[in-house]
């Protein structure tokens, strides 16, 4: 006769295992706010220095950055009333990205310049150096060839005069 056996599992701490992972998630968000608000208080003390940076290396990104905002306000005006109050409370979160957009137009514009200098070569400084008369060379005399009779009446027309 065959025996079944069956075994159920309810796991080691029964209800309570639970607890277990919420306590682990509650604890890894909890990290996961102190490293963000660690890393949003280090960028708001070097805001004003990306943003100096920023209009250093391309002021037209800032510029470029405020003309967009102030487009919003033609097309949308919440999505921009959003934006002004994300520029102004998220200001070192902004003024990071703007640093970093144009430091990257100017690796771009860079790369574009290595470019163009490997492919249609680089100009070059020049001296212009006095040049004296030569005496005229005489070049040797052709001796003249027999004419060919025309083969046609085509041919005719690109003869010389005599």
């Amino acid at each position: 006769m065959q025996t079944r056996r069956v075994y159920y599992s309810i796991g080691v701490g029964g209800a309570f295992s639970s607890i277990g992972a919420v306590i682990f998630l509650v604890l890894f968000f909890l990290g996961l706010f102190f490293i963000a608000r660690g890393i949003f208080y280090l960028l708001s003390w070097l805001a004003p220095i990306f943003l100096i940076a920023t209009l250093i290396i391309d002021y037209k990104v800032v510029t470029n950055y405020l003309q967009w905002v102030v487009s919003l306000f033609r097309s949308n005006v919440l999505f921009a009333i959003g934006m002004v109050l994300l520029t102004i409370f998220g200001f070192p979160i902004v003024s990071a990205y703007l640093f970093g957009k144009a430091i990257l137009k100017r690796k771009i514009k860079k790369a574009k310049e290595e470019y163009e200098m490997q492919t249609e070569g680089q100009f070059v400084d020049y001296e212009e150096v006095e040049s004296q008369p030569h005496e005229p060379v005489e070049l040797p005399k052709l001796e003249k060839q027999k004419k060919e009779t025309p083969r046609s009446q085509y041919d005719q027309f690109f003869e010389e005069e005599k």
